[in-house]
């Protein structure tokens, strides 16, 4: 089996997380992708709104795996020093989830 694709959301928090993962999987299921797809994101509503969209909006795709890792102070720093985050959207914020999808 070949690596999974990385889908990187980085800082980026719902609405448009959502949005964008959801346009991700709907342009795989039309393009007939097949492999596997970890998105990483450091949205909490992740959790919940990706199993419910799995499950009542899409056919062909599976949720096989859930996981987390720790938000390093590197990261952090350098997601603020290159406007990707601001501090108050990294409040509280300790890890980055991983969700991994097959197609």
């Amino acid at each position: 089996m070949s690596e999974p694709m990385i889908m990187d959301l980085k800082a980026t928090r719902c609405p448009e997380a959502m949005l964008l993962v959801r346009k991700a999987i709907e342009n795989a299921v039309e393009q007939e992708f097949s492999g596997s797809v970890c998105i990483h994101t450091i949205e909490q509503s992740m959790s919940r709104d990706l199993p419910f969209y799995l499950n009542s909006q899409t056919t062909g795709v599976t949720l096989v795996s859930t996981g987390n890792i720790p938000l390093s102070a590197t990261l952090r720093v350098d997601w603020l020093n290159s406007a990707e985050a601001l501090e108050e959207e990294l409040d509280g914020i300790e890890k980055i989830q991983i969700f991994t999808l097959t197609f």
